[in-house]
């Protein structure tokens, strides 16, 4: 765990190859802050630049749904964002528990429709919309939709063809056309189908597609239709569940 002045760093809340995420307190006023910082062995030039760009991308968006950003702190030679705390966890982790009834899955529902269309009107696309990076606090109803590093800012984008594991975004929600194996764009529809993989998953409990091997479930993605929610549990509202499998 680094040191980063003016904050004191509490828990390490996730670490990756690019970054470390650490709840914090900040010294000037006490306030609970989450610092999102590069890693010192990641690749620093790129990380530098992602981490301006969603420092950018997120000032631009007021929404009540969309994570808050304070400030962009240049820290030995790299990059830290200061980002608002809700006292939450990921979505993931209610989902993996089977802690949440199903009012509290439809308020969550809306509250990411709306951080959504938020995005959507300010001309962005998310590209990673999934459940471990929206954030929800059980006790005060809060939600927020996080991880910008790879949102883009045009109506439209093509995706080139990649190996599976130099794919943007994470492969279980993502929509077709982000793998690069269709002729087709990538635009705002693509989070929808990230959205609908969420709400399978949100209502289910499981994903729609459950394959681990990288290429199979590319395929899985391109070519299959999931069972329908209802299949899976009969409570689920039909209404519900046709949506879902629209998106």
């Amino acid at each position: 765990m680094q040191s980063i002045e003016g904050y004191q760093l509490k828990n390490s809340l996730y670490l990756s190859a690019k970054s470390e995420v650490y709840s914090s307190i900040r010294e000037s006023d006490g306030a609970n802050v989450v610092l999102k910082t590069s890693c010192e062995d990641g690749a620093h030039q790129i990380s530098q630049m992602s981490f301006s760009h969603e420092f950018e991308i997120i000032k631009t968006i007021t929404n009540k749904n969309i994570i808050q950003c304070y400030d962009l702190l240049n820290t030995r030679g790299g990059y830290t964002l200061v980002l608002e705390d809700i006292g939450g966890v990921s979505l993931s982790k209610f989902i993996k528990e089977d802690a949440l009834d199903f009012d509290k899955k439809l308020d969550i529902a809306v509250q990411i429709v709306d951080g959504l269309n938020a995005i959507h009107q300010a001309k962005f696309i998310h590209k990673d919309i999934n459940p471990a990076n929206i954030i929800y606090n059980l006790k005060s109803g809060q939600l927020k939709i996080i991880d910008f590093g790879i949102t883009t800012y045009l109506p439209k984008e093509k995706a080139g063809i990649n190996l599976a594991y130099k794919i943007e975004g994470t492969l279980p929600y993502m929509a077709p056309e982000q793998t690069g194996r269709m002729n087709r764009s990538i635009d705002y529809r693509s989070d929808f189908y990230s959205l609908g993989v969420t709400f399978y998953e949100l209502f289910v409990g499981s994903k729609p597609f459950l394959e681990s091997d990288s290429l199979k479930l590319i395929y899985h993605h391109l070519a299959l239709q999931p069972s329908s929610p209802v299949e899976k549990d009969p409570k689920i509202p039909q209404p519900l569940s046709d949506l879902i499998i629209k998106l």
